[in-house]
């Protein structure tokens, strides 16, 4: 049985380092550690996004060795979006839209996903969409 946790909103393996919760200020957590490339951080209450225990460099974040763009290609549908901007004017309430490819230095899953918007990939977020496993796209003959 593997002791590892995929939390949503990272794409490290974690696995929880405390056999019992633990309690501070701030309520009721979890440690956590990534088997691969060892970043630390914590799980409040039943939230299943870590906070990392110390800022650590985008390079550092994203050289894990588990990181593989597990999103590209997969369907959302958005229940809502809080950007404002020409570029996400088609993000409407249940529009359904492909993942793709991030922009360099970017990858999928840091806490959203990247979709195309009027003109360029922007970024949703985490909470704005759900996924859309049900839509199949069909060859036409």
């Amino acid at each position: 049985m593997e002791n590892t946790v995929e939390l949503i909103g990272t794409l490290h393996k974690f696995e929880k380092t405390n056999l019992v919760s633990q309690r501070n200020k701030r309520g009721i957590y979890d440690s956590y550690k990534c088997i691969n490339c060892g970043i630390e951080g914590k799980r409040y209450g039943f939230d299943n996004h870590p906070l990392l225990n110390k800022t650590y460099s985008s390079n550092t974040l994203k050289s894990c060795k588990n990181i593989k763009d597990i999103y590209l290609g997969m369907y959302i549908k958005i229940t809502h979006c809080d950007a404002v901007g020409s570029e996400f004017i088609g993000c409407t309430s249940g529009s359904i839209h492909k993942i793709v490819r991030p922009p360099k230095n970017q990858v999928n899953g840091d806490r959203g996903v990247w979709i195309y918007g009027k003109t360029e990939p922007i970024k949703l977020l985490f909470g704005e969409f759900v996924n859309y496993i049900t839509l199949r796209r069909t060859k036409h003959k």
